[in-house]
């Protein structure tokens, strides 16, 4: 039925060839879209606290790089060490977010030939356009992170795996380029190993047992490969359980994380902010679940082929080996940013469910369906792009905040900030004559910043002291702030001891000014 989308057919006919190049402009003009978006994003946002740790981190030299990455971000070093050979060239804060922007076209790049291989019914520019516009995509390029080089490996580990084990073409020399990226994988970012985890189980379910032993080869010499990073690993790994030694496994908490996760997943399709209410937003992910149910149980069995079944059993596997780590160390430890090894996996499960309504309906143009639904997905990807950038700013508004105290600080007056993440990146501007006080106290970079961030009881009472000895203060607080129980005895003492003279809000940012009463 499907002999001219054949995905192992290699052969080219002129035909093909022309399609080839109008499929070449069409990339080209879907990333030079991309770029319209992005590059005047990257050059008008402020950084937020974790761009500033990776500037602090590859400000000075590759071992502070490597040895910040590790002790205070609880990271593995790729990127890192990537990001700071590109500083190398520029040190400015556009330039190193530009290393995002351009992983990012890389990515997308490579869009096409993943559609190609795993949904060869679907034209592979309708997947390449959800996933340039998509707003979580267009987030992680607009990060001084490592997201957008795990979405590379991503893609990297399902194009070489397809090639490798799914796929009869070369599979030795794709086998060893699957090796090699799985390393880099996972010196780059722990949770991409579940990746790994979930393609040795579809091998397993599909049976395809001498490409389960080259695999297992393969994961044994990467193990070995991954030693040396174990004790440091290990040491991260008591950090987080530490954290919920309390915890306990039940049905209510699988239950829990199975809707958590739920609902993130449908955010990474498209995310929701043209929807005000939480309410609303449950329901919407409710529905569309449901929507994708009906259409792999109902619509056209025949439609499902193994690469097809591939697909939604690495879903499946990502997402129980997540319920299985938020049970297992809490929900800390699986927030939205940690889910951007899933934007890849639920991407192909779009497309697939876009093909299956398309050709399960009976219509006589089922491109038509497929344009429908993809327009759908492309106006509220784009609205809610446009209302999540529309402030022109990132959590903090460093940029605007730098910018008031240089204009209303005097040089006698001191500026106290909370938290010290948030004085890490208002340092990276101008921020003015006053003098700057991180609190609770100085980061160490040597330790978590996590650990960083409450005092005890003693050392509270001695720094609210200290802060008692000025007459006028200005006190700068991020939104954040207010989860943290020393930021909130501070602010206490401050609403009881002085008196608002001066305020001005700004993007989940507040500066005031405080005289003494």
């Amino acid at each position: 039925m499907f002999s001219s989308l054949n995905p192992y057919n290699t052969n080219n006919s002129p035909e093909q060839s022309s399609l080839c190049n109008k499929i070449n402009y069409k990339l080209l003009t879907i990333i030079g879209l991309y770029l319209i978006i992005t590059v005047p994003l990257a050059v008008h946002l402020n950084i937020w606290i974790d761009e500033s740790f990776s500037l602090h981190a590859t400000d000075n030299d590759l071992a502070t790089a490597i040895d910040e990455a590790i002790s205070f971000g609880a990271r593995p070093p790729v990127y890192f060490i990537l990001l700071f050979l590109w500083r190398q060239l520029h040190s400015s804060i556009f330039f190193a977010r530009l290393l995002s922007i351009l992983l990012g076209v890389i990515f997308i790049l490579l869009i096409p030939t993943l559609s190609k291989q795993y949904l060869p019914q679907l034209n592979p520019y309708w997947l390449t356009l959800l996933a340039a516009f998509n707003p979580y995509f267009i987030w992680a390029v607009l990060e001084i992170r490592e997201y957008p080089l795990i979405l590379l490996w991503s893609a990297l580990l399902l194009i070489t795996f397809f090639n490798g084990y799914l796929a009869n073409h070369q599979p030795r020399l794709n086998q060893i380029a699957y090796g090699f990226v799985a390393i880099l994988s996972l010196y780059t970012y722990y949770y991409l190993a579940f990746i790994l985890v979930s393609h040795g189980l579809i091998l397993l379910i599909q049976r395809k047992w001498h490409k389960v032993r080259a695999f297992a080869l393969c994961m044994f010499i990467d193990a070995l490969l991954f030693i040396p990073y174990l004790a440091i690993l290990k040491n991260q790994l008591s950090v987080a359980e530490s954290r919920n030694s309390s915890l306990k496994i039940s049905l209510s908490s699988l239950l829990s994380s199975i809707k958590y996760l739920t609902r993130m997943g449908v955010s990474l399709v498209f995310r929701k902010e043209i929807m005000s209410q939480d309410y609303a937003n449950h329901w919407f992910s409710y529905l569309i679940i449901a929507i994708v149910l009906m259409a792999i149980l109902t619509l056209k069995h025949h439609l499902l082929t193994k690469i097809s079944w591939s697909i939604l059993l690495l879903n499946l596997g990502l997402f129980g080996i997540l319920i299985a780590v938020i049970n297992l160390l809490g929900q800390h430890t699986v927030l939205p940013r940690h889910l951007i090894l899933l934007f890849l996996p639920i991407l192909l499960v779009t497309g697939l469910v876009i093909y299956l309504i398309s050709h399960g309906i009976q219509s006589h143009s089922p491109k038509y369906i497929t344009l429908t639904l993809v327009s759908l997905i492309l106006f509220l990807n784009l609205t809610s792009t446009y209302i999540i950038y529309q402030p022109i700013a990132k959590e903090g508004d460093q940029k605007r905040v730098s910018t008031y105290l240089k204009q209303n600080v005097q040089a006698s007056e001191n500026v106290f900030v909370f938290s010290n993440c948030y004085h890490l990146a208002l340092s990276y501007y101008d921020y003015g004559s006053g003098k700057l006080h991180p609190l609770p106290r100085e980061l160490e970079f040597s330790r978590p910043s996590l650990e960083q961030q409450t005092l005890s009881p003693e050392e509270t009472h001695q720094l609210l002291n200290n802060i008692s000895q000025y007459h006028s203060i200005w006190w700068v607080k991020a939104d954040f702030c207010d989860l943290n129980a020393t930021c909130a005895q501070i602010n206490e003492f401050l609403t009881q001891n002085y008196t608002l003279k001066q305020e001005k809000q700004f993007y989940k940012a507040d500066v005031s000014l405080l005289e003494k009463t």
